[in-house]
């Protein structure tokens, strides 16, 4: 799972191609995504530090503006329930493999 996700960051986010010799062309959506962005940054340093109060009102709202929109696409995809199910009723008798152990260990590795 770890290389698909590698292969679509770089194919398909990203673009890469195979080398200098090979150009296709800008990916349309980066370009435009990437030149908002920067206007955004410009806009905000040429106001100055006076119209950061109005910025701080944006950056504290939209994530959860954006985590509300991801809870409901989630709870419309196919199987939602069962996921919710599976998440939310555990299955204790597994707590006694070492194996998950294992695996929360090296998550908590991972998160540090």
């Amino acid at each position: 799972p770890a290389r698909a996700a590698v292969t679509f960051w770089e194919k398909e986010v990203l673009g890469k191609s195979s080398g200098m010799d090979n150009f296709e062309g800008m990916h349309g959506g980066l370009l435009v995504s990437l030149t908002i962005c920067w206007i955004a940054v410009y806009l905000v340093i040429f106001k100055g530090v006076a119209s950061s109060g109005k910025v701080v009102y944006v950056t504290v709202i939209l994530p959860y503006v954006v985590l509300v929109a991801f809870l409901l696409r989630a709870l419309t995809l196919p199987n939602a329930g069962t996921g919710l199910k599976f998440f939310l009723m555990p299955d204790f008798s597994k707590i006694l493999e070492p194996m998950v152990w294992i695996r929360a260990a090296n998550q908590i590795f991972y998160s540090i």
